[in-house]
């Protein structure tokens, strides 16, 4: 089961289910994804520990810098790691380990919202933060028959990133 402050628990019903047979589909979702990103976005990632939410913000990071090299570590001891590209500020945030909305607004997240491209794990404390109005949400599901698949459940925050993610899904198929 899912981490997630759902009023059912577990995913609930959104608009883009996408599979992923492998880690290399993981990073490539990523990839093509950042591909559409601009700063001000939120990308808000869900699942349990070991669904593929860093290894999708790495491949992510690394596409957006246009920089395989770069060094991409988890954010769960630093809870941030920011990046740059020209003009356009990245902040990697893993919210995991907080426990109060204190230890948060010590963050200053918040002020990252709206300029900055942010993507950020375990967000459950965040999700109803005005500031995030308008953040795609992904949740990351691990199948149990397959060790390696994921379904990754996308609710779009714009129509940008529903265009996006529509033309991913057709390149897919």
């Amino acid at each position: 089961m899912l981490k997630t402050d759902h009023p059912q628990g577990g995913i609930p019903i959104v608009p883009f289910q996408l599979t992923s047979s492998s880690e290399a589909d993981t990073n490539l979702w990523g990839q093509r994804l950042a591909d559409h990103a601009i700063a001000g976005d939120v990308f808000l990632l869900y699942g349990d520990i070991g669904a593929g939410k860093s290894v999708f913000a790495r491949a992510f990071i690394k596409k957006f810098l246009n920089d395989n090299d770069v060094e991409v570590p988890s954010p769960t001891y630093t809870l941030v790691q920011t990046y740059e590209r020209g003009e356009v500020e990245i902040w990697h945030a893993d919210l995991y380990r907080l426990t109060s909305p204190a230890e948060l607004d010590a963050l200053s997240l918040h002020e990252a919202f709206g300029s900055a491209l942010c993507l950020v794990e375990w967000p459950e404390m965040i999700r109803s933060m005005p500031e995030i109005k308008g953040a795609t949400e992904i949740w990351f599901e691990q199948v149990e028959q397959m060790a390696d698949q994921r379904k990754l459940h996308i609710r779009p925050g714009n129509l940008r990133i529903t265009e996006a993610v529509r033309s991913i899904q057709a390149g897919f198929a």
